[in-house]
């Protein structure tokens, strides 16, 4: 079965091929089709986004998806490369469209503003104590606030296991640093110290170990998410050992929150009404404003299309 897959892409790069007179600025690679969005518009980076489009021959609408995102895994972080700016897929939305059905898949994602927490006497307390403590090298608190600052997985799960690392660096007589593994254990517990740094002569094989090494996440390493982990074990640290009381809340929804980089999405089947078009530029306006209510398209019954669309 043919699919045609529409993926958005955020990005500040700003599309200025025109691989042909008619087809505005767009360019393809790989069976990949880049154009701006949305296609032939009068202002052509008005929005930073491009759509990736592909026609997929495969046995349903999961494996053409996966088909879409293996090609854009690949392509996605070279055009980063060369364009020297921010580019990313796999937070954006995604229409699915088979050929010989009026039915077409949309997941939805949306961006979603994370409030703020509140600053009261008990964090003030813990930042008074912060100042006057000495236990925390200042180097843990850069580290911390750039982890914080940051959104990408990699980088800031790299940036809370050095701030973690400067809290257990002891000097030695020779001059040459050391790690205290024990007192590791006692912040994130050894389970999460043997995940991500090893055991003594055992540390290949550890997630810190490849990621600064040049091994990027595997296939294994979906199953626990290590930046809450870590953040949790950290302040429940914080909170037993070096402030001897809670001071900091360690149930916090959403930690290490940011403003950017949250995410509310829907999975859901269309049909068209009164021959509006089925693509995902004039789809996501009206999937924005309440998907279950769409005013040209029909959302249907997701179980009776999803094992065999």
């Amino acid at each position: 079965m043919n699919y045609r897959i529409e993926q958005r892409i955020h990005t500040l790069a700003e599309n200025c091929i025109q691989e042909s007179a008619t087809a505005g600025y767009a360019f393809t690679i790989e069976d990949v089709t880049f154009s701006q969005w949305p296609a032939g518009g009068p202002n052509p980076w008005e929005h930073q986004y491009w759509l990736a489009s592909a026609d997929v021959e495969a046995a349903d609408y999961i494996t053409a998806w996966r088909m879409l995102r293996t090609k854009l895994i690949r392509l996605v972080p070279r055009i980063a490369v060369v364009s020297q700016c921010y580019i990313e897929f796999q937070g954006q939305p995604i229409l699915i469209k088979r050929d010989d059905q009026d039915v077409a898949f949309i997941h939805w994602i949306g961006e979603e503003e994370r409030g703020g927490l509140p600053f009261m006497m008990r964090e003030r307390k813990a930042l008074d104590l912060l100042l006057q403590k000495k236990e925390l090298p200042e180097e843990f608190f850069y580290y911390w606030n750039d982890a914080t600052n940051c959104d990408g997985y990699a980088s800031k799960l790299l940036l809370m296991l050095s701030a973690v690392e400067t809290l257990v660096t002891t000097p030695v007589e020779n001059g040459h640093p050391r790690k205290d593994y024990d007192k590791m254990e006692l912040i994130l517990g050894s389970d999460v110290k043997k995940a991500l740094w090893g055991e003594a002569g055992m540390s290949r094989d550890a997630l810190r170990h490849r990621l600064v090494h040049g091994e990027y996440f595997g296939a294994k390493d979906g199953a626990e998410d290590y930046v809450e982990i870590v953040h949790r074990r950290l302040i429940q640290y914080l909170n037993k050992v070096i402030f001897n009381e809670k001071l900091i809340e360690e149930e916090t929804a959403y930690p290490q929150r940011h403003p950017s980089g949250g995410r509310v999405q829907a999975r859901a089947f269309i049909r068209a009404l009164n021959g509006a078009p089925v693509n995902l530029v004039n789809v996501l306006p009206e999937a924005k404003a309440d998907i279950d209510n769409l005013i040209n398209y029909e959302t249907l019954v997701f179980d009776d299309y999803q094992l065999t669309y």
